[in-house]
């Protein structure tokens, strides 16, 4: 299942401006999964 929100623990964007970000993220982790599952934690 893939995770439009950013679960990274230094992600500090505020709410005005997390969506913007969390589909950016998304987008990444759908381009690059590896990539991804190796920058995120898996929890």
């Amino acid at each position: 299942m893939a995770r439009k929100t950013c679960v990274m623990p230094h992600c500090r964007i505020s709410e005005k401006r997390r969506t913007k970000h969390h589909l950016k993220v998304y987008e990444i982790e759908q381009a690059e999964p590896l990539r991804a599952q190796k920058l995120l934690p898996v929890s």
